[in-house]
């Protein structure tokens, strides 16, 4: 966008009515008048999607806004009931407390099984999932819970891990960021896949066999025109599919009033204090049963760019295709398996603890 497309667009309908819905939280109106000029075309989505989204209706209150000393996990799903078990079980161990979950109309009995548990604040809305909506989500679940606390924003699909999670958990991770007056971190999206067809079940668990990752192939690179995001392409993205979507996310952040969620990727403003490669996002993204998901998706276009990656997904997952590479596949046996292979880096080694930043 040039200069004079932004100033038509401060200048139009909708933009006046986002400053009116926000005029008294200055600080939100500053953090998107920041993004509108780091990433202007998705800021402008943004702000066009909020005027017509239906805030999503609270189902349950635990009290969580009492609590701004504990993390608030944010996740959208739909039809995940069997992803949720395990999402929960998983983020309870890393001594995660509460859980603010927006049900998108799911029809399996996701919705009915997160309001049994008391951990969980179930939202939902009359409006359907697609992007940039997802976004305006975040930000009004940021806005909801309150600002100048923890939050780990992560899809139903991704399992947060750190180096030493099975042992240390996350407020040992978020004591070690603020000591450092860090607030947030970068993760490595690494896509998890069985040694068989991809498709390939077992009777031990969803995820039981889907212990392997591409252990190279991974290539830094800045965003598209704009040189100052850094991101990751590559893994098994490229090799299978043939593409580069971006593979690095901040899902650990400390949230102020100008912070501004316009892609699932990085945080606006931009900040240098990011601790970058000390976490990744354990990607169940092949599950049976998936093509069914990206084939919905594919109907509805509600992804990204048409959601042109899930057309090429089910291309591709329709010949129950294997992942596995001997040379590039590694197996995952804990959160040291991605260290060896320098996917992630030692956080509790006293050498780094004074080169963090």
């Amino acid at each position: 966008m040039s200069f004079g497309q932004i100033m038509r667009f401060i200048f139009s309908r909708a933009f006046r009515v986002f400053v009116c819905r926000n005029i008294l939280h200055p600080g939100r109106l500053a953090g998107f008048l920041m993004a509108l000029s780091v990433v202007p075309l998705r800021t402008e989505e943004f702000i066009k999607e909020f005027v017509v989204t239906i805030p999503p209706l609270s189902l349950t209150d635990r009290g969580f806004k009492a609590n701004p000393a504990r993390v608030v996990v944010i996740c959208i799903v739909r039809n995940d009931l069997d992803r949720m078990r395990i999402f929960l079980e998983h983020y309870r161990a890393l001594g995660i407390k509460q859980f603010a979950i927006l049900d998108d109309q799911s029809s399996d009995g996701t919705r009915e099984f997160l309001l049994a548990q008391t951990d969980v604040e179930v939202f939902v809305s009359e409006q359907r999932y697609g992007l940039p909506r997802q976004f305006v989500w975040y930000d009004l679940l940021l806005h909801h819970y309150g600002y100048n606390r923890w939050y780990l924003i992560v899809d139903s699909d991704e399992l947060f891990v750190y180096d030493d999670c099975e042992y240390r958990n996350i407020y040992q991770l978020i004591q070690f960021l603020e000591d450092r007056k860090l607030t947030a971190v970068q993760a490595l999206m690494c896509d998890m896949y069985p040694c068989g067809k991809v498709f390939s079940e077992t009777n031990n668990g969803l995820y039981a066999n889907r212990i392997y990752f591409d252990k190279a192939g991974y290539v830094l690179s800045f965003i598209p025109d704009n040189c100052r995001i850094l991101n990751i392409i590559g893994g098994l993205q490229a090799r299978i599919f043939n593409g580069n979507p971006w593979l690095s996310k901040q899902p650990l952040f400390f949230a102020t009033n100008i912070s501004t969620i316009v892609n699932n990727h990085f945080m606006l403003p931009l900040s240098k204090k990011i601790f970058w490669g000390s976490s990744a996002l354990l990607h169940y993204k092949f599950l049976p049963g998936d093509i069914l998901r990206y084939a919905e998706r594919v109907k509805e276009k509600n992804m990204w760019n048409f959601s042109y990656n899930e057309r090429v997904y089910c291309d591709h997952l329709a010949k129950n295709i294997s992942f596995y590479q001997d040379g590039i596949s590694a197996k995952y046996e804990n959160s040291r398996s991605l260290i060896e292979h320098g996917l992630m880096r030692r956080i509790w080694d006293s050498a780094l603890a004074e080169t963090a930043t």
